[in-house]
């Protein structure tokens, strides 16, 4: 099949045709054209001079070999409406011929500034307004800097801001002064338990008391100004954390400021300054990739692919089979002690939920064999009286086998491992509570089994101090099929929940909502793009057209596929030597075996960095294979084993070719 390109040019200056009409009109001329050849299919680069819009068509034919959903495919440049997705909170008019360079540049000021809460940054007009106040004399109102009580009505000393440190100095009359619940009427010092609040206060004379509050970025506390001396037990913060940021660099000595420096020093003014003054060009007619890379030189993260999917119900899913595995990787975690697990549980089509009937530990304490029944759950807690699974057990109907792997042994020994299975518990004595902290994965295995949901809490009720994950990684396979998410977590008891049948697949409200400001629609997830196999394929021998001695060698071998691995076994010595068709790799006993990769075309997937073309699809085609498979050759040779890696996206799978001589002499 070829693709052919045509360029369609819209001459509708008036603008009497609506798009869908034009895009109708254009379907129809390339489908049209394509059924006059139906060898070739056609994609239109269509330009129409009213709108001076460009956009791209392709015929009924190409749309469906391509899976899309509409003939429309999707610009690759910046529209008004994509960049509004992209940084939301921008506002701006763009004219026929697109953003102007300081229209990007208002966008991407409005975007940093919405990323920072306004509650906690000071503007140059508002510093730059306190400061003359300040410098002509006047009081200052100091409302929104600090308590957005009216400080100076309170404090009307003298301020001295250093860089490191702020001071008050104020001077009190009266005996004595209460301070944090304590009265001093003579030199003491005062510390809160650290560094970051401190007071010292001292006795000028018996009738007036001095004292002097230090701040640093974590807070503060002042004295009320009074003819007589006050309580200051109800002190008050008077600083944010962000204080010494936002003045880091202003010196004040009375009345002379630097105002220069406090703004044009600013590391953070400096930072922002720079970079949007070396973006703002380069962002016209930008492609989302490149949208991406600049937002995050920004320091803002988006989605590197662009894709948002509806949710995936893998339990409803026919072509998700075999066993069906949940590994949980702590990223990052907390707590006193090692991790703390309990009631894992799985349900069936019912919504019936399974627990652990039978339980064997490991010597370890690091694996449980475990059989699942729902009628289980009436007999939890169980504690440490699980009955092993008895070596001839047949399972019952609807019962589940199982195996869990333990990152860490239980803190009270081996043999009590068991307790991530108990439900119900009521002590610490009836949960799991993990030895150590490390981040090594917690997997569950359900053998020949699909459930419908799988659970399990991760801290428990009953020790609270024990630890709990915050940041983890979530791996689900089903046979062949895996998926891999992030999350994290800030609740000390965690129920991590898996629904089969409405996997969230990555895309929630604002990828949604960015996906849609770029045309880019809300699409059914395709099960193939998290699928990649390698497994061995016997040739078809009843083939004509091939070398007289392919057929012999094909009849004489056998497969045999494991998970990492495909061993081919033949007797050596009846194998026959003929050339290969390609004169450089020369003559031997050649084999071939199709390697299926488990998805509908091999078309994206490379072999050891080769990328499979459609050749490779036409000669696995020739031999008996399907579209999604591809043959390999090799020379039947003693001992010979040959490691192949199969990349797809970000997908990646090893395997192993094996050839075993059978032979007995």
């Amino acid at each position: 099949m070829i693709t052919q390109r045509v360029l369609v040019v819209i001459n509708d200056q008036t603008l009497q045709m609506s798009k869908e009409n034009l895009i109708n009109a254009v379907i129809k001329v390339l489908n049209d054209k394509h059924n006059a050849d139906v060898e070739k299919t056609y994609i239109a680069e269509v330009f129409n001079t009213g709108t001076k819009e460009t956009f791209y068509v392709v015929d009924d034919t190409l749309k469906a070999m391509l899976r899309l959903d509409t003939n429309v495919l999707e610009n690759n440049y910046a529209t008004k409406d994509m960049l509004k997705g992209v940084v939301a909170g921008g506002s701006v008019e763009l004219n026929g011929s697109g953003m102007s360079q300081q229209q990007i540049q208002t966008l991407i000021s409005q975007a940093l500034i919405n990323k920072v809460d306004r509650a906690e940054v000071y503007s140059k007009d508002e510093v730059d307004n306190k400061i003359a106040t300040v410098s002509a004399g006047g009081s200052v109102n100091l409302d929104g800097y600090a308590t957005k009580d009216e400080l100076n009505n309170k404090v009307t000393q003298s301020i001295k801001v250093d860089k490191g440190e702020a001071r008050i100095e104020n001077e009190v009359t009266g005996g004595g002064a209460k301070f944090l619940g304590k009265t001093y009427n003579s030199f003491a010092g005062v510390n809160d338990g650290g560094d970051d609040v401190y007071a010292l206060m001292y006795a000028r004379d018996k009738a007036k008391l001095g004292t002097r509050v230090w701040l640093n970025p974590n807070g503060a506390y002042y004295s009320k100004n009074s003819s007589t001396y006050e309580s200051i037990e109800d002190n008050e913060i008077v600083t944010k954390s962000s204080l010494k940021q936002a003045i880091n660099d202003i010196s004040m000595q009375g009345t002379s400021v630097d105002v220069d420096k406090a703004i044009v020093e600013n590391s953070t003014i400096k930072e922002i300054s720079s970079k949007l003054s070396n973006i703002a060009t380069n962002l016209q007619g930008a492609t989302y990739h490149q949208i991406v890379a600049t937002m995050k030189y920004l320091g803002l993260e988006l989605p590197t692919t662009l894709a948002a999917h509806q949710n995936f119900n893998a339990f409803g899913d026919d072509r998700l089979s075999g066993d069906t595995t949940i590994t949980l990787t702590p990223i990052e975690y907390a707590g006193s002690y090692g991790q703390a697990w309990e009631r894992v549980a799985i349900y069936n089509e019912a919504d019936e939920m399974l627990v652990a009937k039978y339980a064997t530990i490991s010597s370890d304490g690091l694996s449980i064999e475990a059989v699942f029944s729902k009628d289980a759950i009436s007999t939890h807690p169980r504690s440490d009286d699980y009955e092993s699974v008895p070596s001839d057990y047949e399972l019952l109907d609807g019962e589940v086998k199982a195996s869990i792997t333990l990152a860490a042994a239980n803190y009270y020994g081996n043999q009590y491992s068991s307790r991530i299975l108990n439900h119900n518990a009521t002590s610490y004595t009836e949960s799991f509570l993990a030895a150590e902290h490390n981040n090594k994965p917690w997997s569950f295995t359900f053998y020949d089994y699909k459930p419908s949901k799988f659970s399990v809490r991760n801290g428990t009720e009953t020790y609270g101090g024990y630890g709990h994950m915050t940041k983890y990684n979530l791996k689900l396979q089903i046979g062949n099929w895996s998926k891999e998410f992030v999350y994290e977590n800030s609740k000390a008891v965690n129920d991590i929940v898996v629904d089969f049948k409405d996997l969230a697949l990555g895309s929630d409200e604002k990828l949604i909502e960015l996906a849609k400001a770029w045309n880019v629609p809300v699409s059914a997830y395709n099960f193939y793009d998290d699928v990649l196999v390698a497994k061995g394929v016997l040739l078809s021998s009843d083939l004509s057209g091939q070398n007289e001695n392919f057929r012999p060698n094909q009849s004489a071998i056998t497969l045999n596929t494991t998970k990492d691995s495909i061993e081919v076994s033949a007797d050596i010595n009846s194998l026959q030597e003929y050339p290969s068709s390609n004169e450089a790799q020369g003559t031997g006993k050649w084999i071939g075996i199709g390697i299926d990769t488990g998805k509908p075309s091999i078309l994206g997937v490379s072999v050891d960095g080769y990328a499979l073309q459609q050749s490779d699809i036409d000669e696995a085609k020739a031999v008996g294979l399907n579209d999604g498979s591809f043959v390999f050759w090799f020379k039947a040779e003693q001992d010979y084993t040959r490691e192949l890696v199969l990349r797809s996206g970000e997908l990646e799978r090893s395997v192993s070719i094996v050839f075993k001589n059978v032979s007995e002499s």
